[in-house]
């Protein structure tokens, strides 16, 4: 997200999106939104300090129990349940040509879309 928040400010996203669903859910969990994100990715001079500022606009609270259930949330996501995203989300692992047919959750197929190895779910 960072690094994409990066290439859109040097115009050079490319055919990545941004923001995009994921990116607008972590904007939620630290109270921001994608303008204020982008202006703190320019003002921040590296990661650590980014999220320091993401932390600040929090109030400063968030504990890692906090942090890890947002992350579990997130990572776990699935289309199970609305027809509509099952349809998109099969046809979206249809295309990747991988013949996987374990990949239940949006993070998994991101990563086989972008290439990555995915062990098995």
């Amino acid at each position: 997200m960072i690094d994409r928040a990066r290439a859109s400010l040097a115009g050079t996203l490319g055919e990545y999106d941004y923001p995009t669903a994921v990116d607008r859910m972590t904007f939620e969990f630290f109270r921001t939104d994608a303008d204020s994100f982008l202006a703190a990715v320019r003002d921040a001079p590296d990661d650590e300090d980014l999220l320091a500022l993401l932390l600040a606009a929090r109030g400063g609270s968030t504990s890692v129990a906090e942090i890890e259930a947002f992350n579990e949330r997130i990572s776990s996501r699935s289309p199970a349940g609305d027809p509509r995203r099952e349809a998109s989300f099969r046809e979206r692992l249809a295309a990747t040509n991988s013949g996987r047919t374990d990949i239940t959750t949006f993070f998994a197929l991101l990563a086989i879309e972008e290439g990555h190895e995915v062990p098995p779910q």
